[in-house]
């Protein structure tokens, strides 16, 4: 255990240590008081983030601080030789300092994605963030082909039950930082909202696309559950029976992003499911995606989408699963 000098001492050291260290460690402060079980933040991202390049946290970096985290703080405890009482206050914190700079602990942080981005260039690609501030319940046709299967033109989406922020929201700011990712590659973005204040049904983004001429297009949507500790992504495409003609090179896509997602993420992999129901693929003429980026009925997912560093990590995650379904693509043309 830590005596009371060494504890001043650590205190005393604690600005040293924060410019002579290598680690890449870096509170937006120095802790002025104990995180602990049910907080959230961008410091119990940087916290778990560092916990898990330590060898201590093996979750995913939700910005909640959940059991497993407080488990975690409290293995390192343990090592350091402070209390385990889980909470992550400013001994722990200058102690876990003191343990980078004897190099006691080394973190190890996971390498940069390399994926190559040429594969975008001239390619022009869709991004529908999905619903929008206002429900409009009148009502489209769900296929080009019937006029009994009716559904309403837009609804609101769901609703984060830690935040409370809307779907519609976080799908627009996800949006928009692929559409500058996507822009940089070179690609061409044609994007179905810009704003929250718009009332485009699900038929008319699907015809935008098709007016666009878009080599394929995502639909960004988060997801709900009545089950609150559900948390994941997945994909959707259109079904082999509806869009026959669009089928196979959207499952393709649908697998491609997704497993680009959920490596960039961390995010738990859910799968690829095929839909009949769902207006924007029946409508459309090129390849298409839904991704459920996470389920807002689940605290950890719902912190974590409302995160900038996190929304970050989705476009990047997108991104890569685009350029290597393209590369793909080209590759199997040119054979």
């Amino acid at each position: 255990m830590f005596t009371a000098s060494k504890k001043l001492f650590l205190i005393a050291l604690a600005a040293a240590l924060l410019f002579t260290s290598g680690a890449a460690f870096a509170f937006p402060a120095v802790p002025q008081g104990a995180l602990s079980l049910g907080d959230y933040g961008e410091e119990v991202v940087f916290l778990q983030t560092e916990l898990q390049a330590a060898g201590f946290y093996f979750g995913e970096a939700s910005g909640l601080y959940d059991e497993a985290t407080r488990a975690s703080v409290a293995a390192l405890q343990t090592l350091l030789g402070v209390r385990p009482d889980g909470k992550f206050g400013i001994i722990t914190y200058y102690a876990y300092m003191t343990a980078l700079e004897q190099r006691l602990i080394v973190p190890s942080y996971p390498a940069e994605d390399q994926t190559s981005l040429k594969a975008l260039s001239g390619v022009v690609i869709g991004i529908d963030p999905g619903h929008q501030a206002a429900a409009d319940i009148a009502l489209e046709r769900v296929s080009p082909f019937s006029d009994i299967l009716l559904k309403p033109r837009m609804s609101v989406g769901a609703v984060g039950v830690k935040t409370g922020a809307q779907e519609s929201l976080i799908n627009l700011l996800i949006a928009e930082k692929l559409q500058k990712l996507l822009s940089d590659a070179g690609a061409t973005v044609v994007m179905s909202r810009i704003s929250q204040e718009v009332s485009v049904s699900n038929a008319e983004r699907a015809a935008l696309m098709n007016q666009s001429g878009v080599s394929l297009w995502i639909r960004l949507h988060c997801d709900a559950s009545s089950n609150a500790n559900v948390s994941g992504a997945c994909a959707l495409t259109p079904s082999s029976d509806e869009s026959p003609a669009i089928y196979n090179r959207s499952l393709s896509l649908a697998q491609f992003i997704l497993d680009s997602f959920c490596a960039s993420t961390g995010a738990k992999n859910l799968g690829v499911f095929a839909l009949e129901n769902q207006t924007g693929f029946n409508w459309s003429q090129s390849p298409v995606v839904t991704l459920e980026m996470g389920h807002l009925s689940n605290a950890c997912d719902d912190v974590r989408l409302n995160r900038d560093a996190y929304q970050n990590a989705c476009a990047k995650g997108i991104l890569s699963g685009i350029a290597a379904y393209l590369e793909a693509e080209q590759a199997q043309n040119t054979q």
